[in-house]
């Protein structure tokens, strides 16, 4: 495939982030599973997005499915000396780098590769009075060693019939560790989240890929001001700016867990999981705007030219730039949990978690609830949207359904599954990710998958020049001219 890389970046030209017309995928490796050296020297970095490969020289590789791998979710480097070669083990099947490429190869069980002590010696517990972790997470018996790492604190050596605590002053980012191996001396580290790290027995060094998101699992996209904004699951914001992949946490934001985002007023609005909602005007955040709400915990929010809805246990609340006003009396939405909501002009689509979909009238106040009597076969309404005239019903368990005069139809060869996001785009048509693929369904009725090397789809957003999707795995990049 030609990797050519150009500048382009939705309406703006970024240079050295996007290839001009193949699909893109970008991935964090800072989430380190694995790591082992192989005998040419070669360190190799088990990641959750793809394979490191570190020369003898010292110079990196990255491998992600763009290259040939299965998956980008890498979960165990083995290494065999006789004939030599490497095997990683992915979630479903392994895949082995032989002349230059990767070849799929059935997954073989395998006991524990690491043995810390020789065979028939006792093995001691390290005292937990002398750390401060949480439990052992890696183990290291190369290079003549025997390493324990203790989560969350410190490296213990094995020397003299007891555990020595190394005294080579870990640096707080690199305590927590996920993997450890060992060569010529030199004591390497993967982590949780701060990537590869090497002690070369005087100074400790970070090595991390260049120009990385610092998470890629992604539950929400949206373009703001020239970027592109994702939040993930745990790790606050991403932000593809013009040149480069930034970060934004706590304590700059409310938490480190948005899911949802929505543009009003100039403005972005973040809704996180535990309820608040910030606000982003440039380069400004002003946290917790919503906590004077009657019911506090916001469940969803939306927004159209005129307002900012934010729903709440029951109802929800309208923000027309300047004050509030408060819908929470129906009685056909009390005591119920509201998951998603779409404003158009007369109406106001509410989704909720166990009583289907509320069609309220905004002129005469009157509900009407869809649910299996109308065609909506599942209750459970995840997202909600609308493409030309057209109202969209993701659920739950049951698929994709658009709304025909009073009734619901289900989208045909999508199947029984979860909706995770729906997004319309400039054509008419309606973007639908589920846990393992992505649809559009066009205008005119025609369904087709895009690029099936996605799965475990949690988000989507159209741009100009493509279509942004996030998944659990990895940031992908759809160039429009497909």
């Amino acid at each position: 495939m030609m990797r050519w890389l150009i500048p382009v970046l939705l309406l703006i030209l970024v240079p050295g982030i996007l290839p001009a017309e193949e699909p893109a995928v970008f991935t964090s490796t800072r989430y380190v599973v694995d790591m082992a050296f192989s005998a040419n020297g070669a360190l190799w970095v088990a990641t959750r997005g793809g394979v490191l490969c570190r020369n003898a020289d010292g110079s990196w590789r990255k491998f992600t499915v763009e290259d040939g791998l299965p998956s980008n979710e890498a979960r165990r480097i083995n290494i065999y000396l006789q004939p030599e070669k490497v095997l990683v083990d992915f979630p479903k099947i392994s895949s082995e780098w032989s002349g230059g490429k990767w070849t799929a190869k059935q997954m073989v069980q395998m006991t524990s590769k690491v043995t810390v002590f020789p065979y028939g010696h006792p093995t001691p517990a390290i005292e937990p009075s002398s750390h401060t972790g949480s439990h052992v997470s890696a183990r290291c018996s190369a290079d003549g060693r025997a390493i324990n790492a203790m989560f969350g604190d410190c490296l213990y050596e094995y020397i003299d019939d007891h555990w020595t605590r190394l005294d080579i002053d870990l640096p707080a980012k690199a305590r927590e560790i996920t993997a450890i191996t060992s060569k010529d001396n030199a004591i390497w580290l993967g982590t949780r989240d701060e990537g590869v790290w090497e002690y070369d027995g005087k100074v400790w060094t970070q090595h991390l890929q260049p120009n990385e998101p610092y998470s890629h699992n992604i539950q929400c996209i949206a373009e703001y001001q020239g970027n592109v904004y994702f939040s993930t699951l745990e790790e606050g914001l991403v932000v593809l700016t013009k040149d480069e992949w930034r970060h934004i946490s706590r304590p700059e934001m409310s938490s480190n867990a948005p899911r949802q985002m929505v543009k009003f007023g100039g403005s972005l609005y973040i809704r996180h999981g535990d309820g608040k909602v910030d606000r982003r005007d440039g380069d400004k955040w002003t946290k917790d705007i919503c906590a004077n709400l009657p019911r506090k915990q916001v469940s969803a929010i939306a927004s159209d030219s005129e307002r900012l809805y934010a729903a709440q246990w029951g109802g929800w609340s309208e923000f027309d730039g300047k004050t509030w006003t408060h819908h929470l009396k129906f009685p056909e939405l009390q005591g119920c949990a509201i998951t998603a909501i779409l404003p158009q002009k007369d109406t106001i689509w509410i989704g909720t978690q166990g009583r289907g979909l509320a069609e309220i009238d905004r002129t005469s106040k009157t509900v009407r609830m869809h649910d299996e009597r109308n065609g909506l076969t599942d209750d459970w309404i995840k997202c909600i949207a609308c493409a030309g005239n057209t109202v969209y019903a993701g659920t739950f368990v049951s698929g994709l359904f658009t709304k025909d005069g009073n009734h619901w139809l289900s989208v045909p060869g999508i199947g029984n599954t979860e909706i995770t996001d729906l997004r319309s785009d400039a054509s008419g048509s309606i973007l639908a990710t589920t846990r393992s693929e992505v649809w559009q369904r066009a205008s005119d009725g025609a369904v087709h998958r895009l690029d099936p090397r996605i799965s475990e789809a949690q988000a989507i957003c159209a741009c100009e020049n493509g279509t942004w999707v996030g998944t659990r795995t990895g940031i992908w990049f759809l160039p429009a001219s497909r």
